[in-house]
């Protein structure tokens, strides 16, 4: 399973510094790191800038479920600025949390070789919401937090 993966990536401060850098640029309130399982079916809460941090790293959330696992499915960045008018939200991650997902944008993530996961940021505190100008500045963190997770991962020997 992911469980070594899993604390490798949660207890890496430059990994976390640099979540907590993007969640910034952006203006959002919170924002995830979240890594495939094995199969492919399941994307799993690695790393979290967020008060409910506890709650949500090492929760799993199914790929065939919510906006992430959308973004994700299709490989395909996504901003959605009024979650609950939106048919794929899922409110699952809400019901965990106790916080109310307002907005939210998804960048998944891209090795060389495999799909890895999706960066997420949560809740803009922009009136307006996410826009694309944060989208891109997103998508160049999740390069970055990519080339970190896979320097990781084959430090530890993990393919």
């Amino acid at each position: 399973m992911l469980s070594e993966p899993l604390s490798i990536l949660n207890a890496d401060p430059a990994l976390n510094k640099m979540l907590s850098e993007a969640v910034g640029r952006v203006s959002a309130g919170e924002g995830s790191l979240l890594l495939l399982d094995e199969k492919g079916e399941n994307l799993h809460f690695v790393a979290c800038h967020s008060p409910v941090a506890e709650k949500l790293v090492g929760t799993v959330q199914s790929l065939d479920k919510g906006i992430t696992g959308l973004s994700v499915s299709l490989q395909q960045p996504m901003i959605v600025n009024d979650t609950q008018a939106d048919p794929s939200f899922s409110a699952d991650v809400d019901n965990l949390t106790k916080v109310r997902t307002r907005s939210i944008m998804v960048v998944p993530l891209v090795g060389i070789e495999k799909e890895l996961g999706a960066l997420t940021a949560i809740n803009s505190t922009a009136l307006s919401g996410f826009s694309t100008d944060d989208l891109e500045a997103y998508a160049e963190a999740a390069e970055r937090i990519t080339d970190r997770i896979l320097e990781l991962l084959g430090d530890a020997g993990v393919e």
